[in-house]
């Protein structure tokens, strides 16, 4: 949508997300555009009252994983488990296996050496 105020910057200091900024009057007025843009499109909107967010417009398979992940956070795709869905496409489960199994010998491995600290706030 050309007529959008812009990609929505998430909390997150500098973070820009995929989604669009829109008012709620611009979205009450092309709401049906909007709907077939999240539908057919995958796009996201960000709704916002008096220039702050006040709701979201997500398909509703995106609605259901978040609805899930909020009843089960352990079925959320954050830490380990978000990195190895981001390896999906790229390697299969015994390379990812092995470069967990990797990173685990390295830390195994370190040792413990002294710091001199002596001089960081001279």
């Amino acid at each position: 949508m050309s007529e959008t105020t812009g990609r929505y910057e998430s909390h997150a200091e500098g973070d820009v997300s995929d989604a669009f900024r829109v008012g709620v009057a611009e979205a009450k007025g092309k709401f049906s555009a909007l709907v077939e843009g999240v539908q057919h499109r995958g796009e996201h909107y960000v709704i916002e009252r008096h220039g702050k967010p006040a709701a979201a417009l997500v398909s509703v398979d995106e609605l259901e994983l978040v609805e899930a992940a909020r009843r089960d956070p352990s079925e959320g795709n954050d830490g380990l488990t978000g990195l190895i869905g981001l390896f999906g496409d790229l390697m299969s489960d015994d390379e990812i296996d092995d470069m967990v199994d990797a990173i685990y010998e390295d830390r195994a491995r370190d040792e413990l050496r002294e710091v001199d600290s002596s001089d960081w706030f001279a």
